[in-house]
């Protein structure tokens, strides 16, 4: 986790906004459970400012034989990806893909909070996560079940949890 002078990344987040830490982690393991069940359906989601997730085929070998996978992968935001100046460590999703924008009505209802305070946690952690690059920090960031995001100096990498890559295919 990222440190500011005064404490967590959520703690200084939430001084920020007036959002409380259970409400911000709340929201984004809402947000987790969705992309969770987008991606099981194979339909992609894009979070505004954050990045876009979906799942592409992928042919794996094994034991004399090709396997084809459901293979989930992301891509950072372009607002992200400029401002910061970062490069995928790997493939990412491709330019044609059709995503659907996350349905927050959904998040807000799963977190239990307004639309209001999900809305100020999510830009609030995308501002925080901004600000922690832009004082060269590098950041860590935690989707529940799903996946972590690493953004070591101007590269990021997408790691997914095995049991989640397992669930898709």
């Amino acid at each position: 986790m990222s440190f500011c002078e005064d404490g967590s990344a959520a703690e200084c987040a939430s001084k920020l906004t007036d959002t409380d830490t259970r409400e911000r982690v709340a929201v984004w393991d809402a947000v987790a459970a969705c992309i969770q069940e987008q991606l099981m359906v194979q339909k992609g989601v894009w979070i505004p400012t954050f990045g876009s997730f979906n799942t592409i085929s992928k042919d794996v070998e094994t034991e004399g034989r090709t396997v084809t996978l459901r293979w989930p992968v992301f891509k950072l935001a372009r607002n992200l990806l400029a401002k910061h100046r970062l490069t995928p460590k790997k493939e990412s999703l491709p330019a044609h893909m059709e995503l659907e924008p996350m349905k927050f009505s959904n998040v807000a209802t799963i977190a239990n909070v307004t639309w209001q305070k999900r809305r100020a946690c999510v830009q609030s952690t995308v501002s925080l996560l901004s600000s922690c690059l832009q004082n060269g920090q590098n950041v860590a960031f935690v989707l529940k079940g799903i996946r972590v995001l690493f953004i070591d100096r101007l590269t990021f990498d997408m790691k997914f949890y095995y049991d989640f890559v397992e669930k898709l295919s």
